[in-house]
């Protein structure tokens, strides 16, 4: 099996963007993966990245690829409001 079969199942090549996936699982995982880093590396504060987290673990894994990402996005801003 060559590399491309095996990342062709967790990504949509027809995606708007490279880092989308089919799997709603494999979104949030990145997600807070991403959130993790931010706040290991200093880019995002406690508060704020704990929140983000919490909010992200919480959308159910039915919901669509693109709408976690939105609505990841939607509540970084609120989050950016409110913590700062």
């Amino acid at each position: 099996m060559n590399l491309y079969d095996e990342i062709s199942d967790f990504f949509d090549f027809g995606a708007t963007s490279s880092l989308e996936f089919k799997d709603s699982q494999s979104a949030k995982s990145y997600i807070l993966s991403q959130i993790e880093t931010a706040n290991r590396v200093g880019k995002m504060n406690d508060l704020f990245a704990m929140s983000l987290y919490e909010y992200v673990k919480s959308i159910s894994n039915k919901t669509a690829v693109a709408e976690i990402y939105a609505l990841t996005e939607a509540e970084s801003i609120r989050l950016t409001n409110v913590v700062g």
